[in-house]
C-alpha cells in the first residue's frame, strides 16, 4: 500500500537544494582551511631549513679559500649539525660542485652567486 505517509517518508529522504547547497559550502570550508593550514606548515619548515642552511653557509670559508671543499661535505654538515644542536637533515643537500664541464653545477653556482664552480 502506498499511502500518504510513504510519500512523506520520501520526501524526508531527499535533501534540499538549499541544504545541499548549504553543506558543499561547509565541506569546501573545511577542506579549504586545512589545505591552508598544511600550506602555512610547510613553509614554516621551509623557513626553518633555511636558517639551518644559512647558519652554516656563513660559518664556511669561501669556495676559493682554503678548507672550502673539505668543509663544504655531508660529514662535514653532519658534525656541524650536531655541535650546533640541529637536526642534520638539511645536510643531504649539502655538495660541493667542482666540475666545471657539467652545466647542472656550473648553474648551481650562479643560482648561489658564483661566477663559476668550485662552490
Amino acid at each position: 500500500s502506498t499511502g500518504a505517509g510513504s510519500k512523506d517518508a520520501a520526501k524526508l529522504k531527499r535533501p534540499t537544494a538549499g541544504a545541499m547547497a548549504t553543506g558543499l559550502i561547509v565541506l569546501l570550508s573545511v577542506v579549504t582551511m586545512l589545505d591552508t593550514t598544511l600550506t602555512w606548515f610547510d613553509r614554516a619548515m621551509g623557513a626553518s631549513e633555511m636558517y639551518k642552511v644559512n647558519k652554516f653557509c656563513v660559518e664556511a670559508p669561501g669556495p676559493k679559500e682554503k678548507g672550502a671543499e673539505e668543509y663544504c661535505t655531508r660529514q662535514e654538515c653532519r658534525h656541524w649539525a650536531k655541535t650546533n644542536d640541529h637536526e642534520d637533515g638539511f645536510c643531504r643537500t649539502v655538495e660541493w660542485h667542482n666540475n666545471n664541464q657539467s652545466q647542472t653545477q656550473m648553474a648551481t653556482c650562479l643560482y648561489y652567486g658564483y661566477t663559476s664552480t668550485p662552490c
